[in-house]
Order: structure tokens, then C-alpha cells, then sequence
């Protein structure tokens, strides 16, 4: 999220947490350890896609320190809506790309394989998704990416299975501050498995984004309100 936290930077201070620990509770303490240090809480917390789930279980952790969480693109946060992300992804792949993310999630996941080879892998799943999760993204990539598939493959595994015992939702249904989804209307995540899951919250609100997918701030149609919006909803905290 770079290029948002650049964007926001013109108006107020922001604080890029990058995640370095191998397992949920680590990653915790590391972005407590950030907000504490560098921070003047209660603070603005927004996270994208995973980033959304661990700003749910920070804001229960902490609750004290989060004036309002806004997610963003967040994952379905309860495996009953996992269907619809393979359907809505499996409709935009030819046969050649299904059989290549095949071979480098295989990849990915070899324990007898290579780091080299594993970031190799990772860096290319990471271009067929954002390829097929986007609507019209600008021409100009403005994410890059250096990832660590060990730090990846430990905490994705714990991630989900913080959603199938259900402790994801728990801490979801526990949080007492301002909730703001802000959701595109192509993004192949359901919109429904962050809704249905969260209505319950007395301040719970959604945004969908129009000809929008994954990543509202490279979607050369819908990056101008995206922006708008998140600085709005800054302002009103």
C-alpha cells in the first residue's frame, strides 16, 4: 500500500507498518511496538486484503489504540464464502494460465524447492492475480514487491486457520470502534463475506466501488474516489 500511504502523506502523518514476523501474535506486538513508538493513538488503522484481517485482530488487541479501522478489500472472514472467490477467479483464467498457477502454487509449497525459486514463483502469482483480480488497471504498476515465501506460507497457514476455528470472526464481532469496509465491485472477493459476517456491528458501514477490483488505487476509473473516500473517512475520525 505504498502508493496510499504516499498519498496520504500530503495531509497527515502516516506510518507504513511492514510485517516481519513469522506468526499472528508476533505481528501483533511488532505493529503495537510501531504505533506506540512513532504514533499519538487512538490511530487510523487501514489494512488491504490480509492486511484487513490483522487490523481486525489488532483493534481487538488494542482497542484502545484504534479511532476507527477501515478495510479494504478485505478477505471473506468465514470459509462458507470461499466458493465464490474460486468461481469468480476459475471465470477468468484460460486453461494455459489455470495450469501455470497450478504449477507455481506446487512450487510455492515444495519443501524440497529453493527459497530463489519459491520468490520466483511467489513474484509471478502475485502478477496473475493482480492481473485477474484487477478491472482496468492504470499501465503503470505502482505496487513492487519483495516477498519471503517462508514468512508468507507460516502466517497464511495461521491466518486460515484463524478463519475455519472461527477465532478471525470472534475478534471481528468484538471490535467496538468505527468499521468501514470500502469494497470494489469486481473484486473476486465477496463483498457478502465481509458484510454478512460484520452487519451485526452497531457501527459498521460499506462502500462498493464501481468498475473496481482488488486494489481500488491502481483502477484507473475508480482510483479518484477510493482516494476521496479514505481521505473522508481520515477526516471524520
Amino acid at each position: 500500500m505504498t502508493p496510499v500511504a504516499r498519498h496520504l502523506s500530503e495531509r497527515w502523518g502516516v506510518l507504513e507498518a511492514l510485517q516481519t514476523r513469522p506468526s499472528i501474535p508476533g505481528l501483533i506486538r511488532e505493529l503495537a511496538r510501531v504505533v506506540a513508538g512513532a504514533a499519538a493513538p487512538p490511530v487510523v488503522l487501514a489494512g488491504f486484503s490480509w492486511g484487513a484481517w490483522l487490523g481486525i485482530l489488532y483493534a481487538r488487541r488494542y482497542p484502545e489504540q484504534v479511532a476507527k479501522l477501515i478495510l479494504i478489500g478485505c478477505g471473506p472472514l468465514e470459509e462458507k464464502y470461499l466458493h465464490r472467490l474460486r468461481r469468480n477467479r476459475e471465470k477468468r483464467l484460460d486453461p494455459g494460465l489455470r495450469d501455470e498457477l497450478q504449477s507455481l502454487e506446487t512450487t510455492l509449497l515444495s519443501p524440497a524447492l529453493s527459497d530463489h525459486r519459491k520468490k520466483k514463483a511467489m513474484v509471478r502469482l502475485g502478477e496473475i492475480y493482480s492481473r485477474i483480480d484487477a478491472f482496468h488497471p492504470l499501465k503503470k504498476p505502482l505496487d513492487g514487491v519483495n516477498p519471503d515465501p517462508r514468512l508468507y506460507i507460516q502466517v497464511w497457514r495461521e491466518a486460515a486457520r484463524y478463519r475455519k476455528t472461527g477465532e478471525l470472526l470472534r475478534s471481528a464481532h468484538s471490535l467496538s470502534c468505527p468499521v468501514v469496509a470500502i469494497h470494489g465491485d469486481f473484486d473476486p472477493h465477496p463483498l457478502a463475506g465481509v458484510v454478512e459476517p460484520l452487519r451485526r456491528l452497531p457501527r459498521f458501514r460499506w462502500i462498493q466501488l464501481e468498475n473496481c477490483g482488488h486494489k481500488p488505487w491502481i483502477e484507473s476509473g475508480a482510483r479518484a474516489r477510493f482516494y476521496r473516500l479514505l481521505e473522508q473517512e481520515v477526516e471524520s475520525s
